[in-house]
């Protein structure tokens, strides 16, 4: 186990990127992998770990409802597609 991370220092590593993302800098997140062998969990890593869970949770909450208006939004600013007129159009050239 020699250089495996601590439980503690994973979680404020995660801790960091996780307020980054949900003051918007998404960014932070990337990156970000998961420990390899770190070890048993305290108590209260465990508590704090479920704690980051559920921020996560209520952040993948929040992106989902901004893609979704985001789409909501292109959708409605999308090109409209060509349609044929149903009569041509008729214009008059005074400069004739």
């Amino acid at each position: 186990m020699g250089d495996a991370p601590s439980w503690t220092a994973v979680l404020d590593d995660l801790e960091v990127r996780l307020a980054a993302a949900e003051h918007g800098d998404i960014d932070r997140l990337n990156g970000w992998t998961a420990p390899v062998h770190p070890g048993p969990m305290t108590p209260a890593d465990a508590a704090r770990a479920g704690g980051i869970l559920a921020r996560q949770q209520a952040l993948i909450g929040v992106l989902t409802e901004r893609r979704r208006v985001v789409g909501e939004r292109r959708a409605r600013i999308r090109k409209r597609a060509f349609v044929v007129a149903g009569t041509a159009p008729v214009y008059v050239d005074r400069a004739l």
